[in-house]
Protein backbone atom coordinates (compact mmCIF):
# COMPACT_ATOMS: atom_id res chain seq x y z
CA UNK A 1 0.00 0.00 0.00
CA UNK A 2 2.82 2.27 1.01
CA UNK A 3 4.38 1.62 -1.87
CA UNK A 4 1.15 2.31 -4.24
CA UNK A 5 1.31 5.62 -2.51
CA UNK A 6 4.99 6.48 -2.65
CA UNK A 7 4.02 5.83 -6.46
CA UNK A 8 1.19 7.97 -7.03
CA UNK A 9 3.28 10.45 -5.18
CA UNK A 10 5.73 10.28 -8.07
CA UNK A 11 3.71 10.15 -10.35
CA UNK A 12 2.04 13.62 -9.71
CA UNK A 13 5.50 14.99 -8.47
CA UNK A 14 7.15 14.67 -12.19
CA UNK A 15 4.50 17.00 -13.85
CA UNK A 16 5.17 19.39 -10.86
CA UNK A 17 8.79 19.16 -11.34
CA UNK A 18 7.99 19.78 -15.17
CA UNK A 19 6.32 22.74 -14.87
CA UNK A 20 8.89 24.12 -12.97
CA UNK A 21 11.47 23.41 -15.80
CA UNK A 22 8.86 25.11 -17.87
CA UNK A 23 8.88 27.94 -16.04
CA UNK A 24 13.04 28.19 -16.14
CA UNK A 25 12.39 28.19 -19.86
CA UNK A 26 9.81 31.03 -20.37
CA UNK A 27 11.40 33.80 -17.53
CA UNK A 28 14.60 33.71 -20.19
CA UNK A 29 12.27 34.14 -23.39
CA UNK A 30 10.33 36.94 -21.77
CA UNK A 31 13.40 38.67 -20.47
CA UNK A 32 14.86 38.47 -24.02
CA UNK A 33 11.79 39.91 -25.93
CA UNK A 34 11.78 43.04 -22.91
CA UNK A 35 15.74 43.54 -23.56
CA UNK A 36 14.17 43.71 -27.69
CA UNK A 37 11.68 45.79 -27.45
CA UNK A 38 13.65 48.16 -25.17
CA UNK A 39 16.45 48.31 -27.56
CA UNK A 40 13.82 48.95 -30.48
CA UNK A 41 12.21 51.70 -28.42
CA UNK A 42 15.46 53.57 -27.88
CA UNK A 43 16.68 53.26 -31.84
CA UNK A 44 13.50 54.90 -32.36
CA UNK A 45 13.62 57.59 -29.59
CA UNK A 46 17.19 57.89 -31.05
CA UNK A 47 17.05 58.52 -34.70
CA UNK A 48 13.51 60.04 -34.76
CA UNK A 49 13.43 62.38 -31.31
CA UNK A 50 11.45 65.59 -33.00
CA UNK A 51 8.43 63.08 -33.01
CA UNK A 52 8.03 63.33 -29.29
CA UNK A 53 8.00 66.90 -29.50
CA UNK A 54 4.46 68.51 -28.64
CA UNK A 55 3.21 71.44 -31.62
CA UNK A 56 0.65 73.55 -32.15
CA UNK A 57 -0.64 76.53 -33.84
CA UNK A 58 -2.69 79.33 -33.71
CA UNK A 59 -4.16 81.61 -36.09
CA UNK A 60 -4.51 85.69 -34.98
CA UNK A 61 -7.78 87.19 -36.72
CA UNK A 62 -7.16 89.80 -40.10
CA UNK A 63 -5.97 93.01 -39.77
CA UNK A 64 -7.21 95.75 -42.71
CA UNK A 65 -3.94 96.95 -44.46
CA UNK A 66 -4.00 100.30 -46.05
CA UNK A 67 -1.15 101.65 -48.06
CA UNK A 68 -0.22 105.36 -47.77
CA UNK A 69 -0.47 108.19 -49.80
CA UNK A 70 1.54 111.05 -50.60
CA UNK A 71 -0.07 114.91 -50.99
CA UNK A 72 0.94 118.28 -50.91
CA UNK A 73 -1.24 121.51 -50.96
CA UNK A 74 -0.01 124.98 -51.75
CA UNK A 75 -2.54 127.58 -49.65
CA UNK A 76 -2.01 131.51 -49.04
CA UNK A 77 -0.33 132.30 -51.79
CA UNK A 78 0.59 136.70 -51.32
CA UNK A 79 -0.40 138.53 -54.65
CA UNK A 80 2.91 139.97 -55.72
CA UNK A 81 2.47 143.91 -55.99
CA UNK A 82 4.51 144.07 -59.35
CA UNK A 83 3.36 147.62 -60.01
CA UNK A 84 6.36 148.28 -57.73
CA UNK A 85 8.71 146.37 -60.43
CA UNK A 86 10.71 147.93 -62.03
CA UNK A 87 14.23 148.08 -63.10
CA UNK A 88 16.58 146.43 -60.36
CA UNK A 89 13.99 145.87 -58.37
CA UNK A 90 12.14 143.09 -56.34
CA UNK A 91 8.79 142.31 -55.03
CA UNK A 92 8.62 139.28 -52.47
CA UNK A 93 5.71 136.56 -51.29
CA UNK A 94 5.14 134.01 -49.20
CA UNK A 95 3.14 130.47 -49.39
CA UNK A 96 2.29 127.63 -47.12
CA UNK A 97 2.53 124.40 -48.78
CA UNK A 98 1.38 121.20 -46.43
CA UNK A 99 1.95 117.73 -46.19
CA UNK A 100 -1.71 115.75 -46.99
CA UNK A 101 -0.55 112.23 -47.31
CA UNK A 102 0.50 110.39 -44.95
CA UNK A 103 4.56 109.99 -45.63
CA UNK A 104 7.48 112.08 -45.41
CA UNK A 105 8.13 113.76 -48.72
CA UNK A 106 10.92 115.80 -50.25
CA UNK A 107 9.90 118.69 -52.02
CA UNK A 108 10.72 120.14 -55.30
CA UNK A 109 10.10 123.65 -56.81
CA UNK A 110 10.44 124.21 -60.30
CA UNK A 111 9.14 127.33 -62.73
CA UNK A 112 7.12 126.47 -66.14
CA UNK A 113 7.62 128.53 -69.29
CA UNK A 114 4.87 131.33 -69.88
CA UNK A 115 1.54 130.88 -71.25
CA UNK A 116 1.25 134.76 -72.97
CA UNK A 117 2.51 135.93 -75.41
CA UNK A 118 4.76 137.89 -73.28
CA UNK A 119 7.66 135.93 -72.42
CA UNK A 120 9.94 139.06 -72.91
CA UNK A 121 9.12 139.73 -69.33
CA UNK A 122 9.60 136.26 -68.52
CA UNK A 123 13.00 135.84 -69.97
CA UNK A 124 14.05 139.04 -67.72
CA UNK A 125 12.79 137.89 -64.39
CA UNK A 126 14.72 135.98 -61.61
CA UNK A 127 13.26 134.24 -59.03
CA UNK A 128 14.37 132.81 -55.79
CA UNK A 129 12.94 130.29 -53.66
CA UNK A 130 13.65 129.58 -50.37
CA UNK A 131 12.10 128.17 -46.91
CA UNK A 132 11.71 129.72 -43.77
CA UNK A 133 12.76 129.36 -40.46
CA UNK A 134 10.39 130.14 -37.77
CA UNK A 135 10.00 133.47 -36.81
CA UNK A 136 12.25 134.72 -40.07
CA UNK A 137 10.48 136.86 -42.53
CA UNK A 138 10.23 137.03 -46.63
CA UNK A 139 12.04 140.02 -47.77
CA UNK A 140 13.15 141.31 -51.36
CA UNK A 141 16.76 140.33 -49.85
CA UNK A 142 15.98 136.83 -48.63
CA UNK A 143 18.49 134.45 -50.03
CA UNK A 144 17.78 131.02 -51.44
CA UNK A 145 18.05 128.75 -54.79
CA UNK A 146 18.56 131.38 -57.94
CA UNK A 147 17.66 131.61 -61.27
CA UNK A 148 15.34 132.60 -64.26
CA UNK A 149 12.05 132.85 -62.96
CA UNK A 150 10.56 129.60 -66.18
CA UNK A 151 13.87 127.66 -65.28
CA UNK A 152 14.41 127.70 -61.98
CA UNK A 153 14.53 124.35 -60.03
CA UNK A 154 15.60 123.72 -56.65
CA UNK A 155 16.46 120.26 -56.97
CA UNK A 156 14.60 117.25 -54.97
CA UNK A 157 16.15 117.71 -51.71
CA UNK A 158 15.22 121.07 -51.40
CA UNK A 159 13.74 120.41 -47.93
CA UNK A 160 11.99 117.34 -46.57
CA UNK A 161 7.94 117.79 -45.27
CA UNK A 162 7.09 115.27 -42.45
CA UNK A 163 3.09 114.12 -43.05
CA UNK A 164 1.24 116.17 -41.74
CA UNK A 165 2.97 119.49 -41.64
CA UNK A 166 3.39 122.61 -43.26
CA UNK A 167 5.48 124.85 -44.01
CA UNK A 168 5.94 128.48 -45.56
CA UNK A 169 7.91 129.29 -48.75
CA UNK A 170 9.65 132.45 -50.09
CA UNK A 171 9.32 133.50 -53.80
CA UNK A 172 11.27 136.68 -54.72
CA UNK A 173 10.93 138.34 -58.33
CA UNK A 174 13.41 140.43 -59.44
CA UNK A 175 13.37 142.09 -62.62
CA UNK A 176 16.89 142.61 -64.25
CA UNK A 177 18.29 145.99 -63.34
CA UNK A 178 19.29 146.01 -67.49
CA UNK A 179 15.40 145.21 -68.62
CA UNK A 180 14.64 147.05 -71.99
CA UNK A 181 12.24 149.57 -72.41
CA UNK A 182 10.33 147.46 -74.36
CA UNK A 183 9.22 145.02 -71.63
CA UNK A 184 7.13 148.25 -69.37
CA UNK A 185 3.60 148.36 -68.67
CA UNK A 186 3.74 144.06 -70.17
CA UNK A 187 2.35 141.14 -68.32
CA UNK A 188 2.68 137.39 -68.40
CA UNK A 189 2.14 134.62 -66.08
CA UNK A 190 4.63 133.17 -63.96
CA UNK A 191 3.92 130.00 -62.50
CA UNK A 192 6.05 127.10 -60.34
CA UNK A 193 5.25 123.75 -59.25
CA UNK A 194 5.90 122.24 -55.67
CA UNK A 195 6.09 118.55 -56.12
CA UNK A 196 6.81 116.07 -53.85
CA UNK A 197 8.18 112.26 -53.50
CA UNK A 198 8.12 110.19 -50.81
CA UNK A 199 11.84 109.81 -48.51
CA UNK A 200 13.25 106.82 -49.47
CA UNK A 201 12.61 104.64 -45.68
Amino acid sequence: MSRHGTTQRRHRAEPVRGARGLGGLVRPLWSATGIVVIGLLAIVATAGGTYALFGTSATTSASVVTSGSAGVAVTSVSALDVAKLGPGRSVSGTFIARNTGTVPLALRLTGTAPTSTEAAVVGELRATAAVLRSGTACTNTTAGTSARAASLDTGSSWTTLPAGQSLTGCLVLTLDSDAPATVQSKSALVGFVLAGTQVAP
